[in-house]
Parts: C-alpha cells; structure tokens; sequence
C-alpha cells in the first residue's frame, strides 16, 4: 500500500474517531480536502461525512476542509451535496457554516430536491428561515411535480406550512398527478386536522380533484384514517361539492357505504348530499347498504329521502341475488310501490328546502319537541 493510501486511510480513521488534530496534520501533509472515501457501496466525499455525523465537533471540521479548498457543493453517490446532508438531518449550526460558506441553496438532487424540499420533511423552522434568507425557492418542483409547501404537508409540519404560506406559497400547486396540499394531508393514515384548517382558511380548493377524480373529501374517508368525522365536518362547512365522483362514479357517499362508516352516512346525510346518485355501474348508495345488509342505515337512508322507486336493481333478478337480507330486500321491495306517507314527504321537503343549515335551522324553530326529532331524523 502507497504512502498516499496510507494517508488517506489514516484521515478516514481520524474523521470517524474526532481527532481533528490528527486531520488538520494530514491536510497540512497535502491529502486532497476533496478526497472520497469507499463507503459501502457508495464514494462519499469527507466533506458529507463530516456533515452527517452532525455533532459540535464536526462543525470545526467541516471548516477546516472549506479552509484547505474543499469543493463545498458536491455531491456523494446519491446526488447529496453537504447542505442537503446538514438540512435533512436538521443540523442547523452546520447548515448556517455552510451557507456562510457560500453553499448553493439551488443544488438539485436526482430526484430534484433542493435542501428546501428536505428541510420541509423536518420541524426546524429555523433551516427552513436560513435557507430561503440564502436565495432558495419557495416554488420549486422537484421531479413529481411537489414544492417544498407540499413536502411540509407530507411530513405535518404545521408551522412551517404557516410561515411558507405567509411568504407567499401557493396553497393549491400540484404534483405531476393532479395532488394538492390539501388531497396530500387527507390522503395521510393520521390526518393532522390542524393543517386541514390552515390549508382551508388560506383558500385552498377544497373541490380539486386530481387525475384519479379524487378530492379531499374523498380522501378522507378512504382507508383507516383518524379524525375522519372532524375532517369531514371541516369540509362541509367550507362549503365543499358533496356530489362530484371519482373516477368510478362514486360519489363521498358512496365511499362512505363501501367503507362500512355509518357515522360518515350519517354526516353526508344531514349535510344534504345526494342520496339517489349512481356510480358508473349505474348502482346507488342504497344498493350497496342492501347488499351489505345494512338494515339501520337503509332505513336512515329512506328516511332522509332516497327515492326508492327510482332503484331499478329492485327489479333486476340478478342484483336481487347479490341481496342476502331477506328482510332488508322484503322491506325496500314493498316500499318500492307504496305512496310515501304524508309525514315523510313534508319531513324530505322541509329539509331539502333548508339544505346543509337543515340540522341547525330545525333545532331553533318552535316547534314540539316530537316534531323537532322527527324532522330532524333522531325519530325515524
């Protein structure tokens, strides 16, 4: 082994074991400050090693290889320059020597991530203030089409959504798949209900669907979500479209059946969605309910209005096979053709006549405490 390997392999050992004495010796000896070292299977640059091992100590080596002329932006094997090793760990000390170091803060990695996109992934509002100080872009697209806004968003890091709003982040920018801000946090396993807020009260679209036809709203009810009901009221009361479909036609409440949450039927109900919409095979929320053999929620279902001589699948011996609740089909089966009782009717007209606010505007007239259940669908 040459002298130079030796060298070499000696400020390995002296990076890895902090005797920065030891390293100032052997760069003072003439070992190239830009030198790589094998690293599994990757080169990586002792300028990024130090950076990652992130630790007081690191910092003053850090300066001692920018001192003897080390090439401050490049990067390791995977695309990383030291500044955006120093930011996705949060090692904010290092990310201030090497800003002040003149480090590009518009350095893109393969995936096109500048050190603002990884400072977002983070909670360090203080990176993320230094980091747009230094010139970095509050709009950048890395290769999906996100802006740092969006990776905040990803990662529920409410405050930094806060400050990169006030600065001028748009709040209704999308990937290259149609996701906003907003469909990314409802699509999350624990939506923050925070950052819905933010989101919402920002002017965030709130009926933007992506290429899929998906909105929030429907993300929201998706999957084994938390917080399901308080997002969903959130959207309601800013006043999103509960009718528009996804791709396959289905509608919020049509999810919300498939999804077997009759809290969340019970929600969109009251909130005056349309209980007699189809999917694209032509079938209705009520159909779904039956098949399921959800008698309570069909029975709420018609109650709150869905017309049920209008569900053509009651005639169809086929989808009649799909129904096993011989009760449940018996029931809709003899509603189908009887004319609706006279209570019912004016309980449908009144509620539709007074929409969303119908819940609230019911409770405040004077009326019997009988009539007010009624209407209000706590006595079916």
């Amino acid at each position: 082994m040459g002298t130079l390997c030796i060298l070499q392999c000696r400020l390995l050992v002296a990076i890895q074991t902090n005797d920065i004495k030891h390293v100032r010796q052997l760069l003072e000896l003439g070992i190239d400050s830009d030198i790589r070292f094998q690293i599994g299977s990757q080169k990586r640059p002792a300028i990024c090693l130090c950076t990652e091992r992130g630790n007081v100590q690191m910092g003053k080596y850090v300066q001692l290889l920018i001192q003897s002329g080390c090439s401050i932006n490049q990067t390791d094997s995977s695309g990383l320059t030291p500044l955006h090793i120093a930011v996705s760990h949060g090692y904010k000390d290092l990310v201030f020597i090497l800003l002040k170091s003149r480090a590009n803060v518009k350095t893109v990695t393969p995936l096109g991530y500048t050190p603002l996109h990884l400072a977002a992934q983070r909670s360090s509002l203080e990176v993320i203030k230094l980091l747009i100080e230094a010139g970095s872009d509050i709009e950048r697209y890395d290769r999906e089409g996100k802006t740092p806004l969006v990776h905040a968003c990803i990662f529920g890091n409410n405050e930094i959504i806060k400050y990169l709003i006030s600065l001028g982040a748009d709040v209704n920018t999308c990937d290259i798949f149609g996701n906003s801000p907003l469909l990314f946090v409802t699509s999350a396993a624990a939506i923050n209900l925070e950052i819905v807020e933010t989101l919402v009260e920002n002017k965030a679209k709130v009926d933007h669907a992506n290429k899929s036809g998906e909105t929030a709203l429907h993300a929201a009810i998706t999957g084994r979500r938390s917080k399901k009901s308080e997002v969903l009221q959130t959207l309601i009361n800013s006043g999103c479209n509960l009718n528009l479909r996804t791709g396959l036609g289905h509608t919020a409440l049509h999810l919300a059946v498939l999804e077997h949450e009759d809290y969340l039927i019970e929600i969109l109900t009251r909130a005056g969605c349309n209980l007699d919409t189809r999917d694209e095979l032509g079938l209705s929320p009520l159909f779904h309910l039956a098949r399921d053999g959800n008698f309570k929620m069909a029975v709420f279902l018609v109650a709150a209005s869905v017309n049920v001589r209008n569900e053509t699948w009651l005639k169809d011996p086929k989808l009649l096979l799909e129904i096993r609740n011989e009760s449940l089909k018996l029931w809709l089966s003899e509603i189908a053709f009887e004319c609706p009782p006279l209570t019912l009717m004016c309980r449908i007209v009144l509620r539709n006549s007074l929409g969303r606010s119908a819940d609230n505007a019911v409770g405040n007239l004077d009326l019997p405490t009988s009539i007010k259940n009624y209407v209000g669908l706590k006595t079916l």
